[in-house]
C-alpha cells in the first residue's frame, strides 16, 4: 500500500504472469503515451523475473535437443545468466571452447500464454459490445495482434530465422557483426547462439 500506483501495477502485472508481462514490457516503450515513472517501472519487467529451476531447464534441453546438456555442451552453467518473464539465459562453451548463450523456455509457458491470451481475447470481445471507445480502437483487432505476435516469439525457429536473415543483409558491413546461431543446438524451445557482451540501447552513458 505504501508503494506508488505504477509500482503496483507492475507488481500485479508480474502477478498474473508472463503475457500480462509482455503487455507491460510493451507499455514500457510508449513514453507518447505514459508518464516517465510509468515507463520507467513497466521497463524493469524486461529483466527482473525470478528464474527457475535448474532441473526444469535441464528437461527443456533433453526433450529438445535429444542430449543432456552435458552430452550438448562441453560446459554450461547452472545458475541462469539472466531471467525474463518467458526464458531465462544460461552460459555454455562448445567442445571447441566457444562461449554461447543458451536460451530455454519456461516450461509450460506456451499453454499458459495460450489460456491467458484466450481470456483477453473474450475481454476484448465483450468491451466491444459495451463500450463505444473499445469499438472506436478496435480493440479485438488489437488483442488479436498481440496474441499472433505473442506466440510467434514463442517459437525460437522464428527468431533463429531473422538471426540468420539479418546476418546475410549485414554481411557486406565490416563493422557490424550479427550473433551466430548454432542450429544444430536449437529447436523451438532452446536457441544457441554466440555470447557476445553488449551494451542496452536504453543505457546511454556506456555508450
Amino acid at each position: 500500500e505504501d508503494e506508488t500506483a505504477p509500482k503496483r501495477v507492475a507488481a500485479l502485472l508480474q502477478q498474473l504472469g508472463p503475457t500480462y508481462v509482455k503487455i507491460g514490457q510493451m507499455l514500457a516503450a510508449r513514453s507518447d503515451l505514459l508518464p516517465s515513472d510509468w515507463t520507467t517501472e513497466f521497463a524493469r519487467l524486461q529483466a527482473d523475473a525470478a528464474p527457475f529451476p535448474w532441473l526444469d531447464a535441464r528437461q527443456v534441453i533433453k526433450a529438445e535437443l535429444g542430449r543432456t546438456p552435458e552430452e550438448a555442451y562441453a560446459s554450461i552453467e547452472e545458475e541462469p545468466f539472466a531471467a525474463a518473464s518467458t526464458a531465462q539465459v544460461h552460459r555454455a562453451t562448445l567442445a571447441d571452447g566457444t562461449l554461447v548463450a543458451v536460451k530455454i523456455q519456461r516450461p509450460q509457458i506456451v499453454a499458459k500464454t495460450k489460456a491467458d491470451l484466450g481470456v483477453m481475447q473474450e475481454l476484448a470481445k465483450t468491451a466491444e459490445q459495451r463500450f463505444a471507445i473499445a469499438r472506436r480502437v478496435g480493440i479485438r483487432k488489437v488483442v488479436g495482434e498481440f496474441a499472433s505476435g505473442v506466440l510467434e516469439e514463442l517459437d525460437y525457429r522464428n527468431e533463429a530465422y531473422h538471426a540468420r536473415r539479418l546476418a546475410d543483409s549485414m554481411a557486406k558491413f565490416e563493422q557490424i557483426h550479427i550473433p551466430v546461431v548454432y542450429e544444430d543446438l536449437s529447436s523451438s524451445r532452446v536457441l544457441t547462439m554466440e555470447f557476445v557482451n553488449g551494451i542496452k540501447i536504453a543505457d546511454p552513458e556506456p555508450l
